[in-house]
């Protein structure tokens, strides 16, 4: 796994509980990754990330969800990640069971947030490739530099 995963990970794990919710907004009730999620590829597996960036304006106010693909078919919602116009404002971390880990409200210092607006993971942008190179990396679109 690569060090940006590791770094976002044990940022992750260490969240306390904040009074910060995620509000209703567009993505954020999103549970399971839909078929135009994109992979994130790491050396130790694929993350998938929706939505992709062209679905993504710079003054975006919604939610950014990463997923870990734990085997074929079955993904582990890994956080939420919640924007107002184009920054990033609360992040929420899951257990495996779905569980809640804990919340970050950004900006801030909350304890076991630091780090997080700086980790490339939870940016707004993030360079995916389509869902298909999972299966198919052969595929044409999957020879393009992630988008």
């Amino acid at each position: 796994m690569n060090r940006l995963v590791i770094a976002l990970l044990l940022s992750l794990c260490t969240l306390h509980v904040a009074l910060a919710q995620i509000p209703a907004a567009p993505n954020c009730a999103v549970d399971q990754p839909p078929p135009d999620a994109g992979i994130f590829a790491t050396p130790g597996g694929f993350l998938l990330v929706h939505p992709r960036n062209a679905q993504l304006s710079d003054s975006y106010t919604g939610c950014k969800v990463l997923w870990v693909a734990d085997a074929p078919g079955r993904f582990i919602r890994l956080t939420t990640l919640y924007f107002e116009n184009g920054r990033l404002r609360i992040a929420q971390a899951y257990e495996k069971s779905g569980a809640s880990r804990g919340t970050c409200k950004l900006p801030g210092q909350s304890p076991g947030c630091e780090g997080l607006e700086s980790n490339p993971l939870a940016a707004l942008k993030l360079a995916t490739w389509p869902r298909i190179c999972m299966t198919r990396p052969d595929a044409p679109q999957c020879k393009k530099e992630p988008d």
